[in-house]
């Protein structure tokens, strides 16, 4: 039992180190392209991996015939030497109306955002997938930037856990009579 009851604390010791080292931040978007729109929304951006891993933006607000307005979702990202860059793609691709290979690019002149709270975007385009051809660009940025709302807060349900495998470890046996 002593064995088991120092084990589980070591345990539960490197759960909360991990857990409390993670920073997840959820940053905003807001931008205005050149024809007028708007894009808003956020994205999680993970400190530990310097990754952005989900997005959920959409534009709005422009009248342009033809073009996309809706909601777009995480497709990729990309971190090089001086800059990253946020690729989404449209949530609503190959509906009847929409073509094939809505993509949006968002791109920023860090090498991270670790420790930022702020971040022009140097580059935000949407284009359009277009066979073998080169992706043709539909809009581009007039202005824009992007924000850190909030650390994302790690569930209950890990610090119950936690606090779970800790009272297991402290638990001894009660001697016998």
């Amino acid at each position: 039992m002593r064995a088991f009851s120092r084990i589980s604390s070591i345990a539960f010791l490197l759960f909360v180190s991990s857990a409390a080292s993670s920073a997840t931040i959820e940053w905003s978007v807001d931008a205005t392209f050149d024809d007028g729109s708007t894009l808003v929304g956020s994205f999680l951006y993970d400190e530990d991996t310097n990754e952005a891993f989900w997005a959920g933006v959409t534009i709005e607000g422009g009248d342009t015939p033809g073009l996309y307005y809706g909601e777009f979702d995480f497709f990729g990202f990309e971190s090089q030497p001086g800059y990253q860059v946020l690729h989404l793609e449209a949530l609503e691709h190959g509906r009847p109306g929409v073509p094939q290979g809505q993509l949006l690019d968002m791109r920023w002149d860090l090498t991270t955002l670790t420790g930022q709270t702020h971040a022009v975007l140097t580059e935000l385009t949407h284009t359009q997938l277009n066979g073998d051809n080169p992706p043709l660009t539909i809009r581009s940025l007039s202005s824009g930037s992007i924000s850190a709302i909030s650390e994302v807060p790690i569930p209950a349900a890990l610090w119950l856990f936690g606090s779970a495998l800790a009272g297991l470890g402290w638990v001894r046996r009660k001697p016998t009579v």
